[in-house]
């Protein structure tokens, strides 16, 4: 503000760690602005849930529909990246990485969840002509569509949270999430900042147990509309204020933004995807009152600045490691 005080994560007065992650608040004259970033999450959820709703119940084509709604939850994102940025020193046209970023979500969105699909598809149909299948649903069909949408959130959360975790602590599968953690700044295109390897593994995992369990197609869709949505926020450069319990439930862009520090103890904690619940039962939640984080990415950046150098990375040092020739972090 005018007597140049940082505020901290949600607005107010207070110190920030790290000289390259300070952002100061805006000017008094600005509380316009203050305002404004009490309102942002909100009206990007409930934005892209309404317009779900409003063509889903004209019978567009889900996966059409789907696309169209993400690209204006994109656009809108990026268009309060540029009016209320949280950082004003980050900017995703300024950003050298953002074309790879781009890359990654094409072939992610192109190729990975496709390919996982058809995968998943096959299993299926194996699955069923195996006789195995359950003879009656073993999902509540006849719960209400909520209800169903909820149960399909603590399973998703739950497997999430787990293979999340796994990701961090065997040395094989970091070697793929090192890419998503290896940004030093956020902004919206770091959500899809994925490789290729880990997407077409998660895309399998997590939805297979509920279609095997009957899950109706429409609650997980529901989900992934859910999950894309605050996803987006949760790593976007868009100026978010919250209420101090609201970060103990969902992991809001402050929440996440610990869990992407270099700082070992941070980078594994705050692992649950949509939902706080599980970092809580396993110990693993840190609030951000209470945890500033000095600074973003991965200490010594391993992941090489090439895409297709960053797209063959995990498998290198994978065999580099087998031979025993590996980085020790792997």
């Amino acid at each position: 503000d005018s007597r140049g005080e940082i505020r901290d994560l949600d607005g107010r007065p207070g110190p920030v760690s790290g000289p390259k992650n300070r952002t100061r608040c805006y000017p008094a004259a600005m509380h316009w602005r203050d305002g404004l970033a009490w309102l942002t999450w909100p009206l990007v959820m409930a934005s892209s849930v309404a317009m779900a709703v409003w063509g889903f119940a004209r019978g567009y084509e889900a996966g059409l529909w789907l696309f169209v709604i993400s690209v204006v939850n994109f656009m809108l994102v990026v268009l309060l990246e540029h009016l209320l940025p949280r950082r004003r020193d980050v900017s995703l046209l300024k950003d050298r990485q953002s074309l790879n970023d781009i890359g990654h979500g094409v072939l992610v969105a192109g190729a990975a969840r496709p390919l996982a699909g058809a995968v998943t598809v096959a299993f299926l149909a194996w699955w069923t002509e195996a006789g195995l299948a359950f003879e009656n649903p073993a999902w509540p069909v006849a719960w209400s569509l909520p209800l169903q949408i909820v149960l399909v959130l603590l399973i998703t959360s739950f497997l999430g949270y787990w293979r999340h975790r796994v990701h961090h602590t065997w040395g094989f599968l970091w070697s793929y999430h090192a890419l998503h953690h290896s940004p030093q700044q956020l902004h919206v295109l770091k959500g899809n900042r994925l490789h290729f390897g880990e997407e077409l593994l998660r895309f399998v995992l997590i939805p297979l147990p509920l279609l095997v369990l009957g899950a109706p197609a429409e609650a997980i869709l529901w989900m992934t509309l859910w999950s894309n949505f605050s996803g987006g926020l949760a790593h976007s450069n868009v100026d978010q204020r919250f209420p101090n319990w609201f970060h103990a439930v969902v992991p809001t862009v402050h929440v996440h933004s610990i869990h992407h520090a270099q700082d070992m103890e941070h980078q594994t904690s705050n692992l649950s995807p949509t939902i706080c619940l599980w970092d809580h039962l396993f110990g693993t939640f840190l609030h951000p009152k209470s945890h500033p984080v000095e600074r973003l990415g991965i200490e010594g950046d391993p992941v090489p600045a090439g895409f297709f150098s960053q797209l063959a990375q995990p498998f290198v040092d994978n065999y580099r490691s087998l031979r025993g020739a590996g980085n020790s972090r792997w």
